[in-house]
């Protein structure tokens, strides 16, 4: 037993030694092309040797240990687009819970391939949503829209210029009639990192183009954190004065209601985060929350009124448009909330050194389960279509008509000709359907009327 411990002992000396023997030597290759496929082999071969381990039971834990965090940065540090992706994606599928994880700081999609890339697998249907998610977080990202160009940086890292800019905001402008929500609220976000200079967009860049249709969402849009994007997008990208008209809030107010995962999970109520971004420097001062009970059409079944008072301070950080930084929380009981849809919004008043101002929150819908353990849900997560679709597929073909050349982009062309496809085979579905029922018909009349004749007869 003592010999066969010794040979094991060994043979594991070997492997180790091996295994280092082969990083050092992918370490030394200097083509990144050729670096990052060795690298995926040797991963692909010895996935558990990149797992943390626990010294004292050998057990292996959740965690990438640090060779396998610096191999995937090797990958991500190549700033080659579909090598960061397939890298991305294989470090969630060996990974799923680990906390400690490659820095994505460089421009991995920061190129004409990458945010090609990136919007392929977006827009595409047939991908699963977390990957549609990843590639919409990618983006919204300034790395990828406007990187840093530093001499060690490869060749293709370039920023977006003003026609690539139109025909990034066109196609991300096609996700806005989508059925998923959360891809509606990516889409927003990304749509605002590429349009305005508050995002890093350069000056010269910055755009208000997708600002008619983001405005036509925000009207048929759930209450939720879609529109909670949308609030923050309008106000960016269209000042001031447009988001009054929009919304009634005067001196660009927005405030927001959000449910953080950091907030304290109370069995006895919900507990939100009020928001106060933008708007003059002064003092909050909130009034009212309006408490609405909803039923499946969205229409008020009961409305209760709350004195909700408090003053916050506003003004703690300025940014190109306005300030920044004022938040306070919140506390709605149970008892006053029965199990079914809610829209909550407070109301106030803004004091400023030319007097006071009313504004409103931007309505936010929860939805409360029945029982006792309760977890509200963000309703509008819930909805997959909007108030009215009609409004934003019109709002989309306008804007498309108003700028034909984008009709010529791959990712934007691909999605025409698939929607017009869908069309037709709907329609021709529909028109094989309607000849079968019209052929059943015909023969049943057939079939009495001989019927009918032959009892004449006899």
């Amino acid at each position: 037993m003592k010999k066969i411990a010794i040979a094991i002992f060994l043979i594991g000396l070997f492997i180790t030694d091996l295994s280092a023997q082969d990083i050092n030597q992918i370490r030394e290759i200097v083509d990144p092309q050729d670096r990052n496929l060795a690298i995926f082999k040797w991963i692909n071969e010895n996935p558990s040797k990149l797992y943390e381990s626990d010294s004292k039971n050998s057990k292996q834990l959740k965690n990438c240990n640090e060779l396998g965090v610096e191999l995937f940065q090797l990958i991500i540090n190549s700033c080659i687009p579909k090598d960061c992706w397939n890298a991305l994606l294989l470090f969630k599928k060996i990974f799923p819970e680990s906390e400690r994880y490659p820095s994505f700081d460089k421009p991995c999609f920061g190129s004409k391939e990458g945010r090609y890339l990136l919007l392929e697998i977006a827009l595409d249907d047939n991908k699963s949503l977390e990957e549609r998610k990843t590639a919409l977080c990618g983006l919204d990202d300034e790395n990828t829209y406007w990187p840093v160009i530093e001499d060690n940086s490869p060749s293709h890292i370039q920023g977006l210029d003003k026609n690539e800019q139109s025909e990034i905001i066109g196609s991300l402008i096609l996700l806005l009639n989508s059925d998923i929500p959360v891809i509606r609220q990516y889409a927003v976000d990304a749509i605002l990192r590429a349009s305005c200079a508050e995002r890093g967009a350069p000056v010269e860049l910055d755009t208000k183009e997708a600002l008619p249709i983001l405005a036509t969402l925000y009207k048929v849009e759930h209450e939720g954190i879609v529109m909670n994007s949308l609030a923050e997008s309008i106000i960016a990208i269209g000042g001031y004065e447009f988001w009054e008209d929009l919304s009634g809030n005067p001196l660009g107010v927005v405030v927001m209601l959000k449910e953080d995962s950091w907030l304290e999970k109370r069995d006895d109520g919900v507990c939100l985060n009020l928001y106060f971004h933008y708007g003059p420097c002064g003092w909050f001062k909130g009034s009212k929350m309006i408490l609405e009970k909803l039923d499946n059409n969205i229409n008020i079944i009961e409305r209760n009124l709350w004195d909700y008072n408090f003053e916050v301070g506003h003004g703690s950080t300025e940014n190109s448009i306005g300030f920044l930084g004022s938040s306070c929380s919140c506390f709605i009981s149970y008892s006053v909330l029965s199990p079914g849809n809610w829209r909550i919004s407070v109301s106030g008043t803004v004091e400023t050194d030319d007097g006071f101002y009313n504004w409103n929150s931007v309505p936010y819908t929860i939805i409360v389960p029945e029982g006792d353990i309760k977890e509200c849900k963000d309703s509008s997560m819930e909805s997959s279509s909007l108030k009215d679709q009609n409004q934003i597929k019109t709002a989309i073909e306008k804007y498309y008509s108003e700028n034909p050349s984008l009709s010529d982009f791959k990712p934007i062309k691909d999605q025409i000709e698939l929607t017009e496809t869908n069309k037709e085979e709907t329609i021709h579905f529909y028109t094989v359907l309607a000849g079968i029922f019209a052929t059943v018909i015909l023969l049943v009349v057939v079939r009495r009327v001989l019927k009918h004749r032959k009892n004449a007869i006899l």
